[in-house]
């Protein structure tokens, strides 16, 4: 009882920082979150050991998106996609629970869709996500 009053949550204290009101800090963290998980997924690795062997890339450096062909592009496009889609699922729920405001996630989600060409169907997805978990439960 009486212990718990004093408490103080570190989410309580966060909440109002300024950080999180800008539209950059999301930006930012949404991209390091998709660039790590595709480091660790060795996306465009697997085609620079695989599929490379006939290719030249110049000076020894990484594959990079232009020297795919078409049918690897769409395959790593749509792994891509995948972490995108996860990724900001998960971050559009942490500006809900940093009391950002339903209206502020939906359009990160928008913005962020259309810089990494995400399919509507997913962008869809994710916006009634978000749209869902503030709306009040009905209980009928």
């Amino acid at each position: 009882g009486h212990e718990r009053s004093g408490r103080l949550y570190v989410k309580s204290s966060l909440t109002h920082h300024d950080v999180w009101r800008t539209d950059s800090f999301w930006d930012e963290a949404l991209g390091q979150c998709v660039s790590e998980a595709l480091t660790k997924s060795g996306v465009l690795s697997s085609y620079s050991n695989d599929s490379n062997a006939g290719r030249e890339v110049k000076n020894g450096t990484d594959l990079k998106w232009h020297d795919l062909d078409p049918h690897e592009y769409a395959g790593v496009a749509s792994q891509v996609h995948s972490v995108v889609f996860a990724q900001l699922g998960t971050l559009s729920h942490s500006m809900l629970e940093m009391d950002i405001g339903v209206k502020t996630a939906c359009s990160f989600v928008r913005r962020i869709s259309v810089r990494y060409q995400l399919p509507l169907s997913l962008r869809i997805t994710l916006i009634q996500h978000l749209i869902r978990k503030t709306e009040p439960q009905n209980n009928a």
